[in-house]
């Protein structure tokens, strides 16, 4: 072989070793280029997974909150439905009586067996109100009430009655004492209305009137 043909045979070998080189080289390239995208791929998929995760967490513990609140909102409806049933039968046995003690106070007093609990009572004699409150008025228990005007009536009315009760004398000659109608001192207007709540806070009312009633004071007392 020539010199010549030998130089332009180690020339091709050098351009061909070159050329190898080149694509080793991007191939190399490639698969980096690749190896980094399968990288990132790869945490991009961790990182959703994460992401999954913690909303699942969240989603589990919202699920959790509402069936708290769902066994807390069951919880109530049993309640109340368990106090509508024990208001619905529960016993209270109270009894308002009222009555004239001395002239001008006017008592009332629970006759029944049970105790009434917040109570606001008024009492009305013709144009005369009071009204008195009690957080708890039990068996026999009393509410007074004071009325200045309708004690001066009495006594006007007690003075009446003995003067026309009274016989008297005309020209010496003693004279029968006036009629006294039945309705004397008995035209009297009496209004109760009592307000309360029984133990498990059932509200209650007596709401009472007379047109025809005295105020004078019980003789039994």
């Amino acid at each position: 072989m020539s010199p010549e043909a030998a130089a332009v045979l180690s020339a091709l070998a050098a351009v061909f070793a070159i050329l190898v080189s080149i694509a080793i080289g991007a191939v190399s390239i490639v698969l980096v280029v690749r190896s980094n995208r399968t990288a990132n791929d790869a945490l991009t998929a961790s990182r959703r997974a994460v992401e999954l995760s913690e909303k699942s967490n969240t989603i589990a513990v919202d699920a959790n909150d509402i069936s708290v609140r769902s066994n807390s909102l069951a919880q109530e409806a049993n309640d109340i439905s368990r106090a509508g049933g024990d208001r619905a039968v529960e016993r209270n046995d109270v009894d308002w009586a009222g009555h004239w003690r001395r002239p001008g106070v006017y008592v009332l007093t629970n006759r029944g067996q049970d105790a009434a609990h917040a109570v606001r009572a008024t009492v009305t004699i013709d144009d005369e109100t009071a009204t008195v409150e009690s957080p708890e008025v039990a068996h026999d228990d009393e509410m007074i009430f004071n009325f200045p005007r309708a004690a001066d009536t009495y006594v006007l009315e007690e003075r009446e009655r003995a003067e026309k009760a009274r016989p008297s004398t005309v020209n010496g000659i003693n004279m029968a004492s006036f009629y006294i109608s039945p309705l004397f001192g008995n035209d009297h207007r009496t209004e109760e209305r009592i307000t309360w709540k029984t133990p498990l806070g059932v509200p209650k009312l007596h709401d009472k009137f007379w047109n025809m009633s005295s105020i004078a004071p019980d003789t039994a007392e």
